[in-house]
């Protein structure tokens, strides 16, 4: 079995070999081009180079597991950074990276619709360049401008195409969707997600033309952590960042409102900027049972956890929730959370979930949590069941890639050839800009 550098693959020797030979040009190394959706990307190498990659931390998890990938697959890698603060050029042996061009910015996307269009077509002259057989993408990109993208495409998806209340996306989660739809229907070969509504998505999206796989998030230890011995004072904790589409000023009211039903109620919060609640906290007279923690590393988090009765993800509808990495750190700590309808991606048994956006349905499904002791049984008993599937790397992102690139490298090609025709016509992917 093949587990990689830092061991987060589990992919059968036979196989791999098989696929190698499959994909491998004669007198070529294969050739891999990887669009991560965190623009850090350098000090992820450096860890990699140094088998010391941490598979919890979101911004280094993926590209560490494309890269013990492409080493298993004796490929060279080209990276592509959004960030100019990024090192460019080699990395590693057989590793190097560039920026995109023409848009060189921190943020996740630039704002113009033109400025994306020609971005990927930047990134289309780049690619067919380097001359990558296999070519992976966690984030979006105008797929008509990538039309003419030589080799496999793989789509990552990390967060959900649209709300999961919805069956289709709607005008509210632009106009932009319609690209996922000729993606899938004609661009990409493969796809695979973090959770099982993007997969559904995706599936949608592509007429059901794609082999779509879902991925895990893995805890980086060989073994889970010791189940930590519940708080006396009922403890909630919310971890992520502190922005009001998250709903914590839906969370502080309704901890004030179950103080004034229940009792004693500590509120614990772990994420950046803290300041932005601190006139609410003050406002509720929040101060004797709000704990304002500040951005924590992983392990502290944990620790956080162990601490707590349970966590809260009261994510509002505004936003559109992936993978709520903190739901899987919970049942990895053995404990139980009431997450809103937006999260429902990731619930299990352990999970409550409440309508979004409803501040009372909140108080009700915390109170059934911490205080009928019915549910509450029953939440924590489902906490302590499965964990064992999050070091279990089959599941694993890399895993699940090795096993897109498989299905797409043995499907025929299903892409309209008008489509190909339109892009070649007057391109010029010869020069590297």
């Amino acid at each position: 079995m093949i587990e990689g550098r830092c061991g987060s693959l589990a992919i059968d020797e036979a196989r791999l070999e098989a696929l190698i030979e499959r994909v491998k040009k004669p007198g070529k190394p294969i050739r891999i081009a990887y669009f991560p959706l965190q623009p850090v990307v350098g000090p992820t190498v450096e860890s990699w180079l140094a088998g010391e990659a941490d598979l919890r931390h979101p911004t280094i998890e993926y590209t560490t597991q494309l890269l013990d990938l492409a080493e298993a697959m004796g490929a060279e890698v080209h990276l592509f950074t959004r960030d100019q603060r990024e090192p460019v050029g080699e990395l590693g042996p057989g590793i190097t990276m560039s920026r995109l061009g023409i848009i060189d910015s921190p943020k996740p996307l630039p704002l113009r619709r033109v400025d994306v269009v020609r971005q990927t077509r930047n990134i289309r002259q780049k690619v067919n360049a380097f001359g990558s057989d296999i070519n992976v993408f966690s984030y979006e990109m105008d797929w008509f401008a990538a039309i003419g993208i030589r080799g496999l495409v793989i789509r990552s998806l990390h967060t959900n195409l649209w709300q999961p209340d919805r069956r289709w996306p709607t005008l509210v989660d632009g106009i932009r969707k319609v690209d996922e739809i000729f993606a899938g229907r004609s661009l990409f070969h493969a796809a695979l997600s973090v959770s099982g509504e993007g997969s559904d998505q995706m599936e949608r999206m592509s007429g059901g033309r794609l082999p779509i796989f879902t991925a895990l998030a893995q805890w980086s230890g060989e073994s889970l952590p010791a189940i930590a011995p519940y708080p006396k004072t009922p403890r909630i904790l919310f971890v992520g960042r502190l922005v009001p589409n998250k709903g914590i000023f839906d969370l502080v009211r309704a901890v004030k409102a179950l103080r004034e039903q229940h009792g004693p109620v500590e509120l614990v919060f772990a994420g950046n900027h803290p300041g932005m609640l601190k006139d609410t906290v003050a406002e509720v007279g929040g101060e004797d049972w709000i704990t304002l923690r500040g951005q924590l590393p992983n392990a502290a988090v944990m620790e956080e956890l162990g601490k707590a009765s349970l966590l809260c993800c009261p994510t509002r509808s505004s936003y559109i929730e992936g993978q709520p990495r903190v739901l899987i750190e919970a049942h990895i700590a053995g404990r139980a959370a009431v997450a809103s309808s937006i999260c429902r991606s990731m619930a299990d048994d352990s999970t409550l979930l409440f309508k979004a956006d409803d501040q009372e349905a909140l108080t009700d499904a915390l109170a059934e949590a911490l205080f009928n002791e019915k549910t509450r049984d029953r939440l924590r008993a489902a906490a302590l069941v499965g964990r064992e599937r999050y070091v279990d790397r089959t599941g694993s992102w890399g895993s699940k890639l090795f096993e897109a690139i498989e299905a797409a490298a043995e499907a025929e090609p299903q892409r309209d050839p008008e489509l190909d025709q339109l892009a070649a016509s007057g391109s010029d992917f010869s020069a590297v800009s």
